[in-house]
């Protein structure tokens, strides 16, 4: 029974440890350029989103991704802050 709690115990102390680093803001993401996703019929596109504060804000939602980055030399764009993306005007 003591091998079954240690066997059991590694994995959950790898998982809370591993999604406690995950969860950590980065504050790298913040000063790289901020994307925001716009969904078309055709798929999906990043623009740029501007200033935080000054051209957009992001609105409290937990399932949600406001801002993206794109690595120097990627290609891909990888999520920066969380919550709903709500520009500060309107065209």
């Amino acid at each position: 029974m003591k091998k079954l709690k240690v066997v059991l115990l590694i994995p959950v102390i790898v998982i809370s440890v591993s999604a406690s680093i995950a969860s950590m803001p980065q504050p790298y993401c913040l000063q790289q350029e901020q994307y925001f996703k716009i969904t078309s019929p055709w798929g999906y596109y990043y623009c740029p989103a501007g200033q935080f504060g000054i051209d957009y804000v992001c609105g409290y939602s937990s399932f949600t991704t406001c801002t993206y980055y794109k690595p120097t030399g990627s290609e891909v764009y990888i999520p920066c802050q969380q919550g709903q993306f709500m520009p500060w005007y309107t065209w």
